[in-house]
């Protein structure tokens, strides 16, 4: 489905301590997108995960 090399948030990482990337969604030009549970909420985010190469500086 998704090479590993390419996605850098994996399945149970934990962001700002609220959302638990679960599933990618998918990926593009821009990025990977993640299903994530905003553990504050108790709902489903969608977490994107920009491609460092394409971030100008």
């Amino acid at each position: 489905m998704f090479d590993d090399s390419e996605i850098c948030l994996r399945k149970g990482t934990i962001l700002k301590k609220r959302y638990e990337v679960i599933s990618v969604l998918g990926m593009g030009g821009f990025g990977i997108t993640c299903q994530a549970v905003d553990q504050l909420l108790n709902c489903y985010a969608a977490v994107k995960e920009f491609k460092i190469a394409m971030v100008q500086i």
